[in-house]
């Protein structure tokens, strides 16, 4: 998708730790926009990622 990017939170980087409130890993954000718009923790299936990338890019749920 080219309107969402998934990261991945390096633990070891404290700083994006404290900003993203990582309480588990893995944890997985959906960002679109520089926007944190969805996330998951723990391990999923591709099915839910599928899901969280099309919840996430779901025009509907944005303001512009």
């Amino acid at each position: 998708m080219n309107d969402i990017d998934l990261a991945i939170i390096d633990t070891d980087n404290t700083e994006l730790v404290h900003v993203f409130e990582v309480k588990a890993v893995p944890m997985v954000l959906a960002i679109r926009k520089s926007l944190d718009v969805d996330q998951f923790v723990g391990l999923v299936n591709a099915g839910m990622i599928q899901i969280l990338i099309k919840e996430s890019t779901n025009k509907s749920r944005w303001i512009t």
